[in-house]
């Protein structure tokens, strides 16, 4: 009886072995097949590299047709073609405009997309900051986009473009939620708006009712606020000038009087323009 129990034991132990060994076989053999299949459009794809090369013969052209045809077979029996494109940091850019850049469709062959230059024309468009393609076996194409953030609103010659903190234009298309945004006026007024960005923040509260900034003679800036009020800026130390305007304004209101204009140009000077109250006429009837 125990020898028969034996016998079945060692029959069960080989049969696992035979299994196993089965397994061990047909996995190189389909890793094997698919990778040949693989190199098989690799090398489809090379081919119609080069003969693109000589397609503007009728010839040439007819068998960069053909190999184009076997490549996508090729592809489509691996299930090696573009059906799915993953997009995240997308919020300014169009749909369109995306699809253009990637220059691709559904169905086309994966191994022939080509990430870098994809990555090169998405750098090209003025809302991308930085872009990341990638492709991921067997069918989609992922790609991770980080936007330019909007800093300022450029008007010069009566166009008006959205630009970013270095005076890089992003945008001739500006929407309601840009409409907050400062509007720097000048030609050079793009080179200097980070260095006038800068200065603002040092000051928040007085920040936050700037609605224009203008440059005159490539110098110097004058600022409009809210209120209507002019601040005329130094071409030079101007940040102590305005430091100096939000302690007025921090200790006397200087803003909440009646005036049209406030005049830094002069160190240790403060001119105030005030406002002209405007008188009534009353003209007399003719008689």
């Amino acid at each position: 009886m125990r020898r028969t129990r034996d016998e079945n034991t060692s029959k069960n132990v080989e049969k696992a072995t035979s299994v196993q060994l089965k397994r061990v076989l047909m996995v190189p053999l389909r890793a094997k097949t698919m990778l040949l299949s693989i190199t098989a459009l690799v090398i489809l794809i090379s081919c119609g590299a080069g003969i693109a090369v000589i397609r503007y013969t009728e010839s040439g052209n007819a068998l960069f047709n053909t190999v184009n045809r076997i490549k996508r077979d090729t592809a489509t029996a691996l299930g090696l073609t573009i059906n799915e494109v993953l997009v995240t940091g997308r919020n300014e850019i169009s749909r369109s405009e995306l699809l253009t850049a990637l220059k691709i469709r559904r169905g086309d062959p994966i191994l022939g997309f080509d990430p870098h230059a994809a990555r090169e024309r998405l750098l090209s468009i003025g809302w991308v900051a930085d872009a990341d393609v990638q492709r991921r076996l067997p069918n989609i194409i992922y790609v991770r986009i980080i936007e330019q953030k909007p800093a300022a609103i450029w008007q010069h010659n009566g166009k008006f473009q959205l630009i970013t903190r270095n005076g890089q234009v992003i945008s001739k298309k500006i929407s309601t939620r840009h409409r907050a945004l400062k509007v720097l006026v000048g030609e050079d007024a793009p080179t200097y708006a980070a260095e006038l960005i800068k200065m603002l923040e040092t000051e928040h509260d007085l920040m936050r009712q700037v609605t224009h900034a203008t440059r005159v003679g490539s110098r110097r800036w004058n600022l409009l606020l809210k209120q209507g009020i002019d601040i005329r800026l130094p071409a030079e130390h101007a940040e102590t000038a305005w430091r100096y305007l939000a302690t007025l304004q921090r200790n006397h209101r200087i803003l909440q009087q009646k005036i049209r204009a406030v005049d830094l140009r002069i160190p240790n000077r403060l001119t105030v323009q005030v406002l002209q109250k405007q008188r009534t006429e009353r003209a007399g009837n003719e008689t």
